[in-house]
Order: C-alpha cells, then structure tokens, then sequence
C-alpha cells in the first residue's frame, strides 16, 4: 500500500465522471452482508442514487478535492470472499476515522469489477467474489470517493501462481535419422507451452528413458540441448522454437528441446529408438509435460550380401551320385543381406520381432558346364541347386562351381569430356554504385555454369574482365589516364565485381566491362557477358561562384523591381543535387533577409525591393549572398553596392558654436581653431568649403576655405583683453550653403607668451603588475615657443581615477604610486596636460599604459576538500568526479593542468585538461573502504603556481537489502543562458539493485547549496528545472549534488549522483568601445603612416558571441582599419595643409546571432611640420612691389607694410623679416617684429 495524496485543481481539474470511468452503486451486484442487488423493485432506488451520485461528483469534482493513490495485489485461485484489502489505507491518518462511506467509479471493461470483487459501501473492505484467474485478466482500477470530496485511485493486481502445466502440441513424435548422421547433427522438436508466466512459465527440459525399454550399456544415443540462461521468457507458444535454436548446450534449463546424436548410429544394431522429453516449470512442486519421441534409423547399402549353403546329398557333403536323375536337388541355397528393403521397413517400423534382412538379391552360377543349374526355392532369397545334365564320374570327378550373389545397387560412370562451354544466366547485367563508395565494394554477382561433371576442372570456372574504352566527362578540364582508369576488379573465384579506387561521377559516368568465364579443362572454353555500370551521383561538389566579391554602384532611389547584378553559381553534381537556389543576407555576418534588396532564388539576379535614400539609408550595403545546392551544401560570395549620391543635403556645422581662449602674444599665421561642417551628400555635392562673414575685427582673422582652419593675420598686442566674435558660412559643392552658420567666441588673453607644445600627440608605455610603487613609467615631454624662458608644468588630468600614477610637475616622469593589478585594470589611459608657466593656456597628450600579467595568482579550487561515495561495483573508466579550479591570471599564467598529486592506493586517474577524475582499475576486497586523493592544479606561468583539494572517495558495502543506484555518476548539461524558466533541463534516474521491489516509488531532491537554488527537482519523476534566470556573464558552471531514495523502505539509504549544467552563452551582449570618441594625432608626411591607432572594444559574450570585427563607415579614402585587431592605419600621404582634421566612424560587430554592434567617432588631427615656404600675398613670385614715398620724410616715418604667409602652423609657420642689402633699399629699413617698413635715412643715394 503506496499512498501518496496530491491536490486537485492546481495541475488540473476533473468534472463529472472521470473520463472513461462508469459509475457504480455497490449494491447493485454482489453486494456483501445482504445488501441489495439489482432487481425491478429497486430500479427506481438506484436511479434515485445515481442521479445523487452524478450530482455529488460534479459538485466534488468542482472544488479542490484530494486524490490519493492506493495499490493492492491478491492471488489468483484463491477462494470467493478473501480480505484484499481496505480503501481507507489509501486515505490519511486523520480521514481514516470518519464516516459516510464511498462511492465507486470502475474502468470501462468486458469483466466489470464488481463481478469478481466485493466492496463495502460503508467501511471500504474489499474482498473476492469468486476465483480469480490471471490468465483472464491480471489488473483492476476504479476510484473511491468519500463523501466529503477525498478520492481514492485504488489499482489491484493479480499475482501469478503455478495452476497451469506445460504442455506440447501433440503427444508423439516422429523422426526419421539416416543411420550416416554424424555426431552433433541436431533436430528440431516444438517446444511445451504455458500459460504461466515468469519462473512458473517453461524452464528446461529432460531426457528421459522410457521404463519399458532396456537401458543400453554403452549409454545413451542422443541428448538434449538447451538454450542459453538470460533469454527472454514467455509464454507465447511461437517465441520457444526460435530461442532454443540460437543457443548452446547448458544444463540451466531454456524453453525448447533439441535431440542430438551423441555417438554413430547402427541399423544393423538398432533400427528404431524410443525416447521421451519431459518439460518442467518452474514452480516450488514443478508441473511436467511429456511427448514420446519415436525415431526410425533410416538404412543405407552399406553390408554386402552373405550366400548360406546346405548340401541335400547324403552324409550333407558336397557330393553328388553319379546316378543322379535330372531335376535332383543337390544343395539349398540361401542368400541374405544384412540391409534392408525399403518398403519392407516400412511395414515392419516399429513391430519388434520383424526381420528388414532379406531384400532383392540376385543369385548366378558360374561353371559347371551345363550339368548343374539353380532354381527358385520359392520363398525371397531361396534358391536350390539341381541337376541339370548326365554325370559321368570317369569322364569327370569334380566341378568348379561359383555361386555370385549382387543386390541391386548397380552404378555404372560416365566418363566425362569438357565438351559444354560455360553459360551465363544472363547476357546483360546493368548495375549502379554510388560514387561515394569506399575501395573494395561490391557492386554486382555474375554468375554463370558449366554443364561438364561437377568437381572437375572441366566444371570450374574462373571470371577475368575486359574493361571497355573508357567514356570520361567531356565537360571541363580533361581527366588524367589515372582518374579514367580500371575502377574495377572482378574476384575470379566467386564472380563478384567490386570497386579497386574512389570514383567520381563528374570523371566517369558509367562503366562498361565484358566479363569472361572459363573453364580449366582442356582446351579451355569461354563465355562472355556485358556488364553496364552506373555511378550514381552524390552530393559532393558544393555550388561555386565565379567570383567571390561582387562590386556594384546603385544611384539612390532607384525604383523598386530595378535589376541591378546578377551573380552565379555552378555546381557539378547532376539533378537535384546540382541544381542551386540562392538566398541573400543583410551583411557579411548576418543571416537576416536584407530589407533593401531581394534575390530571385533560381537566376541570382538580385533586385531593389525598397527605396533607397542614400543619406538615411546607409551608402553602402555589403551583402551576403548564399548558394545552396538540393543536397544541403552551400557556397557563398560577397556583394558590395555602393550607393550613388544627388544634392540633397546642406551642410551642418557640428557644432555650430565653439569658444576659446589665445593669448594676447599669439603670433599671426597661428592656427586659432578648426570648424567643421559636413554634409551628407558624397562626391563633389559633399565637398564644403568654408567663409568667412564680414564683422567687427574679422579681417584679424582669415579663414582656410578647404578645411575651415581659422588663422591669426594679424597681431593682438594692440588690443586689451577682450572678446571677439567671429561667424562662418559652409557652402557644398552644389552651392547650397548651410542654414545655421558657426559662431566663434574668442577671448583673448592679455599672456606674454604661446602655450607648450607636447613633442607626440600620444604615448604608448608598458608595465608589469608587481613593479615596486614609485617606479617610472614613461616620460613625456613638451616644447616652449622660441622665445619663452618659462617652466613647463605637467600634470595628469584625466584617466586616473584611482590615483595609481604620478607624474614630475616639470620632468614629465610617469610613476606608479599604487599597485597595480592587471586583471582590475589591464589597460590605463591617461591625459596629460602641459602648462608653460603661468599662462591660463594649455596642450594636452594621451598617455596609453598597458599592465603586463605575471603569475600572480594560484589557481583556487571552490573547497579545499570535498568526497564523493560510490558503490564498489562501479565499473573502471567510470567517471567519478569532477575538479574545477580557477585562475584570475591571463594566458599561459591563468592556463591550469590537473594531476593527482597523491593517491593510495593507486586507482585512479585524472584527465589533465577537464580534471575529470575516473576509476582505474575494480574495486575489489583488498581497497579500503575510503580512498585519499590530493589533487593539484597547477598554472602553466613562470614560475608555476598549483594550489591542492584532498578528494576522499567513499566505496559503499554490497548491502544484503536492495539499494538504489542512479544510471550515471555524473549528469552533464548544456543549456543556454536565455532558457525561460520552469524549463526542464535534465532527467536523473535511479533504480533498485536486486529483485526486490521493482516497482517501489522514488524520491529525488537537491542538495541545499548556492549553485543548486538555481534549480528545482520533480520529486517524483526526477526532472531537474529551471528556476532563476542564467547569466553566462556571472556563472558559466554549476555543480551541485541530487539525492534519491525509497520513502517506505527506512533501512536504506539515499544515493546521491552528481549534476554539471554548463550555461551556453547567448549573444545577449553588445559591444562596448573603451572610450567614446577619439582623438588622435598624426604628421602630415609625404608618406603613409601606416598604423597611427588601435581602437579597443570588448565584448561580455564568450566564443563567437565576444569576436569582435571593426569596420570603417566613412572615410574610406584616407584610412582603412584591420578587422581583426582594431588597428587604425593610415594608408595615403596626409597633408595638413589640404585637411588637417579627419572625422570618421568606427563600426565593431560581434559574431553572434543576430550580431550586435556598436559605432564611436574618431577625430584624427594632422599636425604640421615645416613642409612650406612663406609667401607675400601683395606680390606674386616673381614679380616686385614697387612704393612710392616723398623725399624729404623724416627718419621712422612709415613707408609701408608688407606681410608673408606661410601655410605651415606654429613655429614653422612664424615669418622673420629682413632687408637684403641693396643700392635701391640702402634708404629703408625694416622691423622684423612690426614688419613695417620705415625711413632710417634722411636721403636716398
């Protein structure tokens, strides 16, 4: 009895009846202690009831009732009226007590419950109704339900007793053995049937010597042959026959009986045996079943006959009177055989006292001359020997007589002349073989005959092949003599015709061979058949483009339908498999259908299926087309279309106000500051160009039209501090000009001297994690104007927000004043700025500090001990447990290897990549009932770090009640990381060991721990599930324990198995960009500069999730970038002077499905180097500016002004004027400072 009670209404809930259940009143038949059956009388009653009943149920069945599981089992054959059992065993402690009684709902069945049981209405007894039989019917079902809503599920089974015997299909058999049967030639007899099952069924069977025989003391002739223990028992009467001739000789009993000749049989001895098989079930007092076993020894000719004489003359010697008359009789002849006539031994089988001798036997007499003669006596094999002629003893005294008897077996041989050819059973044999077939398969049997005697040479045949001209593709290169060679070979033995190399139907489509069959007589005769084979074709040629990159312009808003490149694939396989459909993705790593574009999935024709705007749109679409053949391989190319611009967009300045300070000091020819507008459109509708608007002190100021670079034309010396505000227009190629303009305030600071200048716009430096504190970095460095004498003063402004570094206010050394910690902080990205004196003006640098890893970390196991039980029958190579360490260092310092340190005794075996720890030989008596392991992980840095776990393994005793073992020792599951939750993951089983309580009900729970509160467990059914959501980012593996065990069986103990769920990661992640814009400097130079920056993003995701692709977006003209590794190359000459700013847009992208991304604008600056010579603006190279000027003018009068430009900045563009000695100038002078010209001389020579 199992009870076990579970809540209606929460999984589901019943109305009514049950489905396929019909209810009863148990009054109605068989009722107990004279309740009332059925009858007219009561009709009305029990209408009444069940109309009560059916009221009650639905009312029950509508509220949360309990239902409750009861199993009962009873014998057959017992007596009516015997206690099966109470349906309130199946109800709780505290509803057992109450009152009302039950009411009862059976199964839909041919034998209603209540013909074969009796059930109390009031107190749930159950008892027999009459005998029960298994046979008929072994399970019964109904529920029981009380009158305060608990239902009962009760289930009753019939056991199984020995009430029946096996029994044979007839009572007598008959066999006929040839007397030249050797030992071990069996004979198949049917097998006994019964009805019973399990051990009750057929178990074995005996010889048995029937008593009304002798016993022959040289033993027995024949015995029986059982089949092997294990096989499966039933008792289907067709299942016997078939068991018992697949298994060998073994004395612990099977199903069916084979007689087998033990020693050679004798005719001649013994023409018939009696025998007798006996079959037993298995019962405590077995059941047995005979069947005689008759069998008749068949006769072969194998005794010559025997000639018996009987002289009739006087005294019985071989004399004869000389007087004798004609016909006188002179000897009786008998002649016997000791084999038999056939149909003789047909009568006489089975009559003992029948003599089989004597058959058809013939008897001659040689010489005598005539004088003597034989005659038939009459009775088979009698003859007489008589007088035939006068007899003259003077003449003659004696005669030679010879008496020759022959039975009549008469073989007379032919000789036999190789005189028939062979023959084939057909003159044309067609076959096919797949052309993945492997070197040595057989394709096709040729068979031909020889009509000559057989066992000859004249009758034996040898098969050679005569390979036909060979028919290669004519399509494509040419195949070699090698791939259009003999594919074939024939066995000449046997006429098989199997494959001698690979083959390939795109070389060789079919095969013709002539086979030849010969005989080895003499001469040799031949005959030929065709045989015609076909390669059938396989799908092993995936689809090819003819290009793989497909490059093509597209102008924007095209209309939608508009065909612009065609792609194609071919594929050398035949029929479905080479035919190729096409498919298109939306990008190089995606497998979305592109929204813009469509393919015609047969032609590759690939279409616009939207319209295009080129400025919300993206310019450029890079497209994955895909080539899929019928047999699944695929192929695939890439698509690139560029997408034509129009003059669409204005310029935008962005931004459009910029403010700023310079210093009173600032040179002309300074660049004061960059305004950047751009415009969406692209070739020459894209090109800007840049105005200066007309203001207050805007002609101070001009303006580079290419790259909006604001120069200083004049000096500010003259003016106080004040602020100035400056506007730019942008104009597109197109001639639309920009709708907001950019406004520039500017204030100037009254400073004697230009701001420092760092000598590289970025620093790179590298450092180990355990460096001492305070040990240099790196050192920056910037430079003063030429005519400054004030210190430089350097400190960090951004980037350390932990305070790890230090730099010299005026060394520029980089310190570290903390610890660093590579695996915190890998990467330190610092900005320096540099302040020449006191100046409110400063330069800025971008220091990149990379921390190196040491091996500063043990790998760490989760405990530093742990044990692990398993029973002592665990098979070696059984996987026992799992050891995880984890090590926070990077590379080969954070890479672990596994070994076992210690053991004993020396049974195990670890796997020095998964830390899997395995049994490595049996467990038996002599290991200790708990085994001591030290495991080590140890990292592969230099020098090397391990940490150890003692692992105790617990070997639990064989106990003498069954136990519980789980099917595997270790449960591994991978499941993903957006798995919703409640989601089953993994089933774990346990059974009994032993053959007690097949059927008793288990238990499963989880071991209380943090990894397990992730999950739940189905206590009844073992499912695991989840039940917090999973994170690869956070946990990648859980490890926890389950148990199981028997709630009814107290004695036992739980078992317990180890459960492993590695999460898979999802792309659930996007990519994220160290910084979000970046600025870098570069030298404009004649040359590229190759790498000038790395743009660095990193990815949480794992795997293909966390790769990571950069592209560039815009700016393709000046710079490229490498996807792999994020490098930001510049690969043409920059020019400071035609662009000094670049702007453009990094795109990185994970592998993931469906990829993520991300985008961060990069601001590139080319700084200038002294590439370009001043110029007069007033005066065009070679020509003069010619000044006119009064005589007369006083010394320092000021005769005019001239001005150089120089496209260079900084100190490269600063202009030194001087006057060339000369006659024409030897009057003037000039002030290289005010660069002014004046009147040092009071005349002119």
């Amino acid at each position: 009895i199992s009870p076990s009670g579970r809540r209606m209404g929460k999984g589901h809930q019943q109305r009514g009846a049950p489905a396929g259940k019909r209810l009863l009143f148990p009054g109605r038949r068989g009722s107990p202690r004279g309740l009332p059956g059925g009858g007219g009388a009561t009709g009305a009653q029990r209408f009444l009831l069940g109309l009560f009943m059916h009221a009650w149920l639905w009312v029950a069945s509508g509220s949360y009732a309990q239902v409750f599981n009861l199993s009962l089992s009873v014998d057959e054959g017992l007596p009516p009226d015997t206690l099966v059992g109470d349906i309130r065993a199946g109800l709780p402690a505290a509803q057992q007590q109450e009152g009302g009684g039950f009411f009862l709902s059976e199964d839909s069945d041919d034998s209603p419950l209540l013909d074969d049981f009796h059930v109390h209405p009031d107190t749930g007894i159950i008892r027999t109704a009459r005998c029960l039989d298994r046979e008929r019917r072994d399970h019964y079902s109904f529920v029981a339900a009380t009158l305060l809503g608990a239902v009962v599920q009760v289930e009753i089974r019939v056991n199984d007793v020995n009430d029946h015997s096996p029994s044979f299909p007839r009572d007598s058999l008959k066999l006929d053995v040839s007397e030249l049967s050797p030992p071990g030639t069996a004979f198949r007899l049917p097998g006994a049937h019964d009805p019973d099952a399990g051990l009750f069924s057929t178990q074995g069977y005996t010889l048995v010597q029937p008593s009304d025989l002798p016993e022959d003391p040289a033993g027995p002739f024949f015995q029986l042959r059982y089949g092997t223990p294990g096989s499966p028992q039933s008792s289907s009467p067709l299942e016997p026959l078939d068991l018992v001739l697949l298994r060998r000789l073994d004395r612990e009993a099977e199903l069916s009986g084979v007689v087998r000749v033990q020693r050679p049989l004798d005719r001649e001895e013994q023409a018939w045996h009696q025998l007798v098989v006996e079959a037993r079930d298995g019962g405590a007092e077995p059941e047995v079943a005979t069947v005689r076993v008759s069998i008749a020894v068949l006769d072969v000719n194998d005794n010559p006959p025997a000639i018996h004489l009987l002289f009739l003359t006087e005294g019985g010697a071989a004399r004869v009177s000389e007087g004798a008359a004609l016909g006188d009789y002179v000897a009786r002849v008998s002649v016997s055989d000791a084999d038999g006539d056939p149909e003789q031994e047909e009568e006489a089988f089975g009559e003992p006292g029948v003599g089989l001798g004597g058959g058809s036997i013939s008897l001659s007499l040689e010489g005598g001359d005539g004088a003597f003669a034989l005659r038939s006596g009459g009775s088979p094999g009698v003859f007489f020997l008589c007088v035939e002629g006068p007899l003259d003893r003077e003449n003659r005294d004696l005669y030679d007589l010879r008496l020759v008897a022959t039975d009549e077996t008469l073989l007379l041989r032919v000789a036999d002349l190789n005189d028939q050819p062979p023959f084939f059973s057909r003159e044309h044999y067609l076959a096919s073989v797949s052309e993945a077939a492997a070197p040595g398969t057989a394709v096709v049997w040729v068979s031909a005959s020889d009509a000559d005697e057989a066992g000859t040479d004249h009758a034996r045949l040898r098969y050679s092949l005569v390979h036909l001209p060979v028919r290669c593709n004519p399509e494509g290169v040419w195949p070699s003599a090698a791939e259009c060679g003999p594919s074939f070979t024939i066995d000449p033995e046997t006429g098989v015709i199997s494959t001698v190399r690979s083959l390939d139907r795109e070389v060789q489509e079919a095969v013709e061979l002539r086979v030849v069959a010969q005989d080895l007589g003499e001469p040799p005769l031949t005959a030929t058949c065709l045989v015609s084979i076909t390669v059938d074709d396989v799908n092993d040629n995936e689809p090819i483009f003819r290009r793989q990159v497909y490059n093509a312009t597209l102008a924007e808003h095209a209309p939608v339908g508009h065909c612009f490149l065609q792609v194609k694939a071919s594929d050398a396989d035949a029929g479905l498999y080479g035919f190729v459909e096409y498919s298109l993705y939306d990008g190089f790593q995606s497998y979305d259908a592109s929204p813009a574009f469509q393919i015609h999935p047969h032609d590759g024709r690939i279409c616009v299926s939207q319209d295009i705007d080129r400025e919300r749109d993206p310019a450029t679409y890079d497209l994955l087309v895909k080539a899929k053949d019928g047999g699944g391989l695929s192929a695939q190319a890439f698509v690139r279309v560029e997408m034509e611009d129009v003059n669409d967009n204005e310029p935008v300045f962005n931004p459009s106000t910029y403010v700023m300070s310079i210093s009173g000091q600032t040179q002309p020819g300074t660049e004061i500051i960059n305004v950047l507008a751009t415009d969406r459109d692209s070739g020459i509708y894209g090109t800007v160009v840049y105005e200066l608007i007309p203001g207050d002190l805007s002609s101070l100021f001009t303006i580079d039209s290419t790259s909006g670079i604001i120069y200083l034309t004049s000096t500010l010396s003259h003016l106080e501090s004040t602020t100035l505000l400056l506007m730019v227009c942008a104009r597109d190629g197109g001639g639309l000009t920009s709708v907001v303009n950019a406004d520039i305030t500017i204030h100037i600071l009254q400073t004697t001297l230009a701001p420092a200048e760092f000598e590289r716009p970025k620093y790179t430096f590298s450092v180990y994690e355990d460096v001492p504190e305070n040990s240099p970095v790196g050192t920056v460095k910037a430079k003063e104007s030429l005519n400054s004498s004030e210190p430089i003063f350097y400190r960090i402004s951004s980037g350390d927000l932990d305070r790890k570094f230090s730099i010299h206010p005026w060394l520029g050394v980089i310190r570290t004043q903390k610890p660093l910690d590579h695996e915190t902080q890998p990467v330190v990205v610092l900005t320096v700025q540099a302040q020449l004196g006191s100046l409110p003006a400063y330069s800025s640098t971008e220091v990149n500090i990379t921390v190196i890893d040491v091996n500063d970390n043990h790998p760490v196991f989760p405990k530093a001990s742990d044990e692990v039980q398993i029973p002592q029958t665990t098979l070696p190579g059984t996987a026992l447990y799992l050891a995880r360490a984890q090590d926070k260092d990077s590379g080969k310092n954070g890479f672990i290897r596994y070994t076992i340190a210690s053991q004993n005794p020396s049974i195990f075996a670890i796997d020095s990549g998964l830390g899997a720890v395995f049994l490595n030989e049996s467990l038996g008596s002599h290991v200790p009932r708990k085994c001591t392991l030290t495991l080590a992980a140890q990292d592969l840095g230099v020098p090397s770090r391990a940490s150890l776990l003692v692992l105790t393994v617990a070997i639990e005793e064989q106990e003498q009640s069954p136990s519980l073992a789980f099917e595997n020792l270790i449960y591994q599951v991978e499941v993903s990381e957006c798995l919703s939750l409640m989601t089953q993951i993994l089933q774990i089983q346990a059974y009994p060991l032993g053959p007690q309580r097949p059927s008793s009900r288990l238990l499963y729970s989880l071991e209380p721990s943090t990894d397990s509160a992730v999950f739940g467990v189905r206590p009844d059914t073992g499912w695991i599930y989840l039940r917090r959501q999973l994170d690869y980012e956070s946990t990648q593996t859980y490890n926890f324990r389950a148990f199981a065990w028997i709630p009814e069986d107290r004695l036992s103990q739980n078992v317990s198995t180890s459960v492993i769920v590695h999460v898979l990661d999802e792309n659930d992640n996007s990519p994220t960009f160290l910084h979000d814009v970046l600025f870098l400097k570069v030298e404009e130079s004649p040359v590229p500069q190759g790498v000038i920056g790395k743009i660095t993003a990193i990815d949480r995701d794992s795997g293909k999730n966390g790769q990571l692709s950069y592209f560039l977006l815009s700016d393709g003209k000046f710079f490229k970038m490498n996807p792999n590794t994020g490098e930001f190359i510049s690969w043409v000459a920059l020019d400071h002077e035609l662009q000094g700013h670049h702007q453009v847009t990094v795109l990185v992208t994970d592998h993931g499905s469906p990829p993520r991304n991300a985008t961060m604008v990069v601001y590139v600056s080319v700084t200038d180097i002294n590439d370009n010579s001043p110029y007069f603006p007033q005066c065009l190279p070679g020509e003069e500016l010619h000044v006119k000027v009064l005589e007369g003018q006083p010394v320092n009068m000021l005769v005019t002004t001239v001005f150089a430009k120089d496209f260079d900045e900084g100190n490269n563009a600063e202009v030194v004027y001087s006057v060339s000695s000369g006659k024409r100038l030897s009057g003037m002078g000039l002030r290289s400072c005010g660069q002014f010209i004046f009147v040092i001389l009071s005349y002119f020579s």
